[in-house]
């Protein structure tokens, strides 16, 4: 004989499927406090994330102010430059800034079966004080400037010494095993520039102002070395060469004196 037990229309709670149903419902109502909770604390703290930004910049904004009265840009032979400056009253000014130029100045073909570029870069902590001489530094006018440049420069050409040719008497030979020599005018350790400047300074209005000046500045040459990225010494025929090529850079070099000429285009702008 078989029993059916007969459950009435609602359903108990120790029912597998009333069990289930109970537990997926738990698990959603879980997962959604889970992702409001994530919502809340990602919004409180960029909240917070702001009002630290807004405080900080609040902070310090004044006294940058008091320190800082705009920024320049500009352009001269030592390349690219970008600085603060502060007015010192109403007739002085000093800037503080670095400068950079790196790329191809020339080229170098003496002796050689194909000229190479002369590879030029130049880095540059610029200070300068400017003395406004008949105006202010907010009006037009003509100015003098005492710069002191803390400089580092390099100038190098590569050759390809396998591609060369060389001279044994009247014969006439190259090296296939030679490979690259390295010419270079190296003042990578830096050293202090003095200048002495004047010009001419346009204000386009109570913001923006541009300069243009020029003068003399004291920097000794580095002289010219060699090497190369050959294991082994070079043969003395491709050497000859070599010392050929390094005397002639050298008395290029000797040509130009220790008061060099020095140019500066700027534009400023006050905060």
């Amino acid at each position: 004989m078989t029993y059916i037990l007969k459950e009435d229309k609602g359903y108990s709670f120790n029912s597998p499927l009333i069990y289930l149903k109970s537990q997926s419902q738990i698990h959603n109502t879980l997962a959604f406090h889970k992702h409001l909770n994530k919502r809340i604390f990602n919004r409180l703290l960029t909240s917070i994330f702001v009002k630290i930004i807004l405080l900080t910049s609040h902070c310090y904004a004044q006294p940058l102010k008091k320190h800082i009265d705009g920024i320049t840009t500009g352009v001269g032979e030592k390349g690219i430059y970008l600085g603060i400056n502060k007015s010192l009253g109403k007739r002085n000014q000093i800037d503080l800034g670095f400068q950079q130029f790196k790329g191809n100045i020339a080229s170098y073909g003496k002796g050689l079966v194909e000229s190479v570029p002369v590879n030029y870069e130049s880095q540059n902590i610029r200070f300068t004080y400017t003395r406004y001489l008949n105006n202010d530094y907010s009006s037009t006018g003509f100015y003098g400037q005492l710069g002191i440049d803390y400089s580092s420069i390099v100038a190098s050409s590569t050759i390809d010494l396998s591609k060369q040719k060389y001279y044994l008497g009247n014969l006439e030979v190259t090296c296939n095993t030679c490979k690259d020599l390295i010419i270079e005018a190296n003042n990578s350790k830096f050293q202090l520039v003095p200048s002495l400047s004047l010009g001419w300074q346009l204000m386009l209005n109570k913001n923006l102002s541009i300069k243009i000046g020029g003068g003399i500045q004291y920097f000794n040459l580095p002289n010219v070395t060699w090497r190369t990225n050959m294991e082994n010494t070079p043969p003395k025929y491709v050497r000859d060469k070599i010392d050929t090529i390094e005397n002639d850079f050298n008395n290029k070099l000797s040509k130009y004196p220790s008061i060099l000429p020095t140019i500066f285009i700027s534009s400023s702008y006050y905060f």
